[in-house]
């Protein structure tokens, strides 16, 4: 039996696991606009940051949870501004660009609905990216460090060269999970709790190191200012699968595979404070081509079996004006 557990008091102070959005508010001559408040709410509700911008018309919110942003722009004197495409990506700077049009005596909204585009001219990583929404639509493996092959050129261990998962640097809401010993990660999360997964490589920002060939870097889902939970269970067994293997060659197979996986999270204190606890439970079996076929049928009659627990509590804090 395997018994894996962690526990994460997150300050949202890892780049590795929250994103910045920044920019500048101008009129259409490019003249900056001071004192325009810029108001970023997250489309789950579970992050609200306000801003205002500077005599340049710069502004800046840090600490943003990856996710989309419906970003508001108001500055009495101008119409309004929305934009509901505004992506944020964990350990990134997302730009924008704010123009306001003047308005004479009625203040109206003006409604901008387009992802702005985006091209990075701060590094020279390469890597790619999976949010929410498209571990939603893609078809999970079982295990998550299987996530990894949607990333062209590399396999599940071997991520760009790599020899083996001993050369990766894994990490979950931006603290190292590298086993000490023998390489790889020791504490692996259900796909399931994923809020984002990220594999990088060469190119890498300097705060990365001791690794030769990718780095894994997964931020897990955050509780929102509604309590929701999720509970999912799902099995496979010899009886009902097909087999691969010829009596013979030397091989195995699974014999069985039955997964409980639950998650519940919600507010501890509104806007401010939240938590996230996750469970799984797997239980699995291998059956293995028995070479004494006479004795035992095909299959040995007793094949290896693992039962696995992990357990993952978190806990966000939401830092505000004044903290």
């Amino acid at each position: 039996m395997v018994l894996a557990a962690g526990l994460f008091l997150r300050l949202d102070a890892q780049s590795a696991s929250t994103g910045i959005l920044q920019g500048r508010v101008t009129d259409s001559a490019g003249h900056p606009i001071a004192q325009a408040e810029i108001l970023a709410a997250h489309e789950a509700g579970v992050t609200r940051r306000q801003a205002g911008s500077d005599a340049r018309g710069s502004f800046r919110l840090a600490f943003l949870p990856p996710g989309p942003y419906r970003v508001t722009v108001r500055r009495i004197g101008y119409r309004p501004v929305i934009v509901s495409a505004a992506t944020i990506r964990a350990g990134r700077v997302e730009e924008l660009s704010i123009i306001l049009a003047p308005t004479a005596l009625v203040l109206d909204s003006v409604v901008v609905q387009a992802a702005a585009v985006r091209i990075n001219t701060s590094d020279t990583e390469s890597g790619t990216r999976l949010t929410a929404r498209e571990l939603v639509l893609l078809p999970l493996p079982n295990d998550a460090h299987n996530l990894v092959v949607f990333t062209p050129g590399a396999r599940a261990d071997q991520i760009w060269g790599a020899a083996t998962a001993q050369a990766n640097n894994y990490q979950l809401d931006g603290v190292s999970v590298n086993h000490p010993g023998i390489g790889g990660d020791f504490l692996q999360p259900a796909p399931s709790w994923i809020q984002e997964i990220e594999v990088k490589g060469l190119g890498a920002g300097a705060e990365y190191g001791n690794f030769q060939g990718g780095l894994v870097n997964i931020v897990t889902k955050s509780g929102t200012n509604r309590p929701e939970g999720e509970f999912r269970t799902n099995g496979q067994s010899w009886r009902l699968n097909g087999t691969n293997l010829r009596v013979t060659e030397a091989g195995s197979e699974p014999s069985h595979r039955v997964e409980f996986d639950g998650q519940l999270r919600g507010p501890v204190l509104r806007d401010r404070m939240h938590y996230a606890v996750f469970g799984q439970l797997v239980d699995r079996g291998t059956r293995v081509l028995n070479r004494v076929r006479q004795v035992a049928g095909d299959f040995s009659p007793e094949g290896p079996a693992d039962r696995e627990l992990k357990l993952l509590g978190k806990l966000s804090w939401q830092p505000g004006r004044g903290v």
